[in-house]
C-alpha cells in the first residue's frame, strides 16, 4: 500500500510518498501450493480477456482469503493464454473454492494445474 501527502507551501507542492510493507499480514496463509489457471484467448484480444475477468479474479482472491487458504498471486499473458496464479496452502482445497467462482466468469478456462511448488514437474492437471 502507498500512502502519499500532499503539503502546499506557498506556490510550489511537495509530494511524500510512505511506502507501507504489509505483505508479513498474519492473514496471508502460508504455503508452496499453487492453482494455475489457463485461459484461450480463441477469438478476442488479450486486453478482452483480461477485462473481462477482472471482476472473476477480485471473487476468487476474497473467497481463497475468506477461507484462509490463499490468494492471488499474479497473472501470465502470452500470446494466445491468459494464467491466473493463485498461491496458498493446499491446492486441491482453493481449487474447490475457485471452481464454483470460475464457472461463472465470462470466459471459459482451459486447464487448470494444482501445483506443491511453483516449479512442481509433475502437477495434478484438470481440463475441460
Amino acid at each position: 500500500m502507498l500512502l502519499v501527502g500532499l503539503i502546499a507551501s506557498g506556490c510550489s507542492l511537495v509530494f511524500e510518498g510512505v511506502a507501507i510493507d504489509d505483505t508479513d499480514s498474519e492473514d496471508a496463509p502460508d504455503g508452496d501450493a499453487w492453482v494455475v489457471v489457463a485461459f484461450e484467448t480463441r477469438n478476442r484480444s488479450i486486453t478482452e480477456l483480461m477485462a473481462g475477468l477482472e471482476s472473476t479474479e477480485y471473487r476468487a482472491a476474497e473467497a481463497l482469503e475468506s477461507a484462509g487458504l490463499g490468494t492471488i498471486d499474479g497473472n501470465e499473458v502470452g500470446e494466445d493464454a491468459y494464467e491466473l496464479y493463485f498461491n496458498g496452502t493446499d491446492a486441491a482445497a482453493m481449487w474447490k473454492i475457485l471452481e464454483p467462482i470460475l464457472a461463472l466468469a465470462p470466459a471459459t478456462w482451459d486447464r487448470v494445474e494444482l501445483r506443491d511448488g511453483l516449479d512442481d514437474r509433475h502437477p495434478t492437471v484438470i481440463r475441460r
